[in-house]
C-alpha cells in the first residue's frame, strides 16, 4: 500500500497540448495630450479598442473601436484575435498600430478612424515556393 501511495503522490509528467494557445497581448504604454490619456485595454480579442480618460479627473470620457476581427468559426478564436500593440500621438491625431503593422489615424476632435498604412501581408518567394510545392505533392501544411 505505501508504495501505491508514494507513486500516486509523484509528480506527473506535462502532457503536450494540442491546442495552439495565444500568448497574452503586450501592455500598451499610455499617450496623454491635452489633458486627455488614451489607453488601449486589450481585453477583446475581437474588438480593438480605446478609451479616453481625463487625466486630472481619472474619469472615462469616451472609448472607440479601431478595428474588429473576424472569426472563423472552424479555427481556434484566440489565435485569431489581433491586438493594439502602440499609441501615438502626432500632430493632434491619435496614431494606434497594430500587432500585424497596420496604422490608423484618429482625429481627436471627430473620433473620426482611418487606415492609413496597410502592410505587405503576401507571402514571399520562399513560402509561396513551399505552399506550391506541398499542393503539388498532395501534402498540408
Amino acid at each position: 500500500m505505501a508504495r501505491l501511495t508514494r507513486r500516486c503522490s509523484e509528480p506527473r509528467a506535462a502532457l503536450p497540448s494540442t491546442s495552439r494557445e495565444r500568448a497574452a497581448p503586450a501592455k500598451v504604454e499610455p499617450v496623454v495630450y491635452q489633458d486627455v490619456r488614451y489607453i488601449a485595454p486589450n481585453d477583446d480579442g475581437r474588438r480593438a479598442y480605446i478609451e479616453a480618460w481625463d487625466a486630472r479627473t481619472n474619469k472615462k470620457l469616451w472609448d472607440l473601436t479601431i478595428f474588429t476581427n473576424r472569426i472563423d468559426p472552424k479555427l481556434e478564436e484566440d489565435v485569431q484575435h489581433v491586438f493594439i500593440k502602440t499609441l501615438n500621438v502626432r500632430d493632434g491625431t491619435l496614431v494606434v498600430t497594430s500587432e500585424r503593422g497596420e496604422t490608423y489615424r484618429v482625429d481627436l476632435k471627430t473620433k473620426a478612424v482611418t487606415q492609413s498604412e496597410r502592410p505587405n501581408t503576401a507571402p514571399g518567394p520562399a513560402v509561396r515556393a513551399e505552399i506550391l510545392a506541398s499542393k503539388t505533392s498532395g501534402q498540408a501544411l
